[in-house]
This record gives C-alpha cells, structure tokens and sequence, in this order.
C-alpha cells in the first residue's frame, strides 16, 4: 500500500551496496519505479581459482573454483488497490569446485515471500511480510533445509523530513540466531538542503550523502549478513562508474554435516569496481571487477560459535548484473 511503502523504515535498505533480497521487509520497503508493477534483476559472479589451507596426504595445494548466480523478482498483484500486495522471490546458487571432495558441489537459497499493508492507525501504518524457503546442498537434496519467514512492520511520520519504523522480524535461515524472533528499531531523518539521508537504529542501517550532484555515497548494515559502503559517479546522463566494499555471510543445511541443527557458512568480503549504464530506461547493466577476501567455509549452528572446514585465499573475480523494470 502507498503508505506502508512511505513508512518511517523506508530509508533505512532502500539502496545496499550489494544486490540484496527481494522477499523480506524490502518487499515492501522498496519502491517500484516510475509506475512499474514489477522488478528484478539476474547476476552472474566468477571467482577466479584460489588455493586452500586444506592439503592433501601429499602436500599438493588444493584448488577451489567459486561462483555465484542470483535472480530475483518482484510484482504488483494488485496495484490500485490500497493494501498493494506483493509477491517476490530470490535464488541464489553458489557452486564449489574443489579438489578435496570435502564440500558439496553446490548450494541453492530459494525464498519466496507475499507483503501487504494491514493496517492503518492514529498516524501508525502496518506491513507484513511472509514467505517460505529452502537453503541446502545440491539442488533440493536436503529434507530439513526449509524455513519460514516473517516480518511485522509499524511506521510513522514524525515530521515532514523525519520518521520512525518498528519492526518483529522471523527467519529460519539467519545466520544469528535463526529460532528466535528479533526486534528492530530505526529512526530515519533527512536533510534535503544538505542531500543527506540517515537510518539509524537495528538491525538496519544506512546512510546516503550527495554532496555534488554526480557524486553519490552510501553505507548499508544488515544484521547479521551483510555490511557494505559504495561510491558512485555520474559521468554522464545514463552512465557511470561505481567502487565498493562489502561483507556477506550465506548459510545452508547439508547431509554432510552429522548435527542436524547445524548448518554450512560460507563468509566473503569484497572490493569491486565497475560501470553501470541505462540501455533503456527500464533496463540497467552493471560489470564490475575486484577482489575477493576473508573467504571461509565453517559449521555451526549459526555464526557466533563455527568451526572452520578450510579457508579460500584471496583472489580476483568478474561480476555481470542485469536490473530491470516494467
């Protein structure tokens, strides 16, 4: 609904420095462009052959291939009506070649998830999101890697330029204490004479700072899985270049792992730079190229206690993104 999407957490993960998630509070946070009904985008990652600390009886270094391929979507279901339901979903499949046969091939994350406005009172808006999904090894392979997710959303309009969101967020496949319901809290203000808008609060953050009008700067936190910050500039209508830093932790059940509680991490960092431009106005292409580090693979029950199964040295890797709208 038009006024959940103008609620007071609005600000707060409205641009990461990453491709993000479709299906959770964003389903209703982000707005649609212009008057399009539906959105997405399709991203391929190449993470070039990197050495293991993991060595065979022989001593031979163990080489590991990683890439990552992420769609994702959104629409509309009924836009002219006021609750503005919305249905999205996001795949992400991550692919492991490596010598040591230690891991699975591959990992697959598939959410799904509807939002809708519910309620409207003295000032207050109300969202809910809700969605179902599957994070496991080998295509479907895993019977206990489903979870549910949900987020219940209040926002408010303090004043023409501030507002205040609350909110109750489930999800099965945190990385931070997946079984319990967490609390989140952000005051988000904005400053347009000074071009500066700032979220404050958890477990969203984020900033944004134009201070000349080709120049754009931003930083993003999402606890517990991502942290990131970009810089972006204009070079000419439709065209520009970006640089970034960002962190992201991805989970996953596998047979492979003898606790049934227990899941695979898989912890990355990366510094990228690249180009994006406008083909059309409803179609943007991104490619970038950087550098991947502090790459992980661990187990546990989630990340405040794992033990590491090996580690992947740094490396380089080439991105391709795809955005559109309609």
């Amino acid at each position: 609904m038009q006024w959940v999407i103008r609620s007071a957490v609005i600000g707060c993960i409205l641009s990461g420095t990453d491709v993000r998630a479709q299906v959770g509070p964003e389903l209703l946070l982000n707005p649609f462009r212009g008057e399009s009904t539906i959105d997405g985008y399709a991203q391929a990652t190449y993470f070039f052959d990197s050495n293991t600390d993991f060595s065979d009886p022989l001593d031979d270094e163990i080489k590991t291939q990683i890439s990552r391929y992420t769609a994702a979507g959104r629409f509309r279901v009924m836009p002219e009506n006021r609750a503005d339901p919305r249905f999205g979903f996001q795949l992400n499949y991550l692919t492991v070649d490596t010598e040591n046969d230690i891991l699975p091939e591959s990992f697959t994350d598939l959410q799904i998830g509807l939002g809708t406005g519910i309620a409207e009172f003295d000032g207050w808006v109300a969202g809910l999101v809700v969605g179902l999904g599957w994070a496991g090894a080998n295509e479907f392979g895993e019977s206990n890697a489903y979870f549910g997710a949900a987020t219940l959303m209040l926002g408010r309009q303090l004043d023409e330029n501030t507002s205040l969101g609350i909110a109750l967020d489930y999800n099965g496949n945190r990385t931070f204490m997946p079984d319990v319901p967490l609390p989140g809290l952000v005051w988000t203000r904005r400053l347009p004479e000074e071009r500066v808008e700032l979220s404050l609060g958890f477990p969203f953050a984020y900033g944004r700072w134009r201070p000349i009008d080709p120049l754009l700067l931003e930083i993003n936190f999402t606890f517990p899985d991502f942290v990131g910050a970009r810089v972006s500039y204009d070079l000419v209508e439709g065209v520009g270049l970006f640089a970034s830093l960002a962190e992201r932790t991805d989970a996953w059940r596998s047979d492979i792992v003898e606790n049934d509680i227990d899941r695979i991490f898989f912890e990355q960092a990366v510094v990228e730079a690249g180009i994006r431009v406008h083909v059309r106005d409803n179609f943007e292409l991104l490619v970038a190229g950087g550098y991947a580090f502090r790459q992980e693979f661990s187990v546990g029950y989630d990340a405040r206690d794992t033990d590491k199964i090996f580690q992947v040295d740094d490396g380089p890797f080439v991105r391709m993104v795809g955005r559109f709208s309609f």
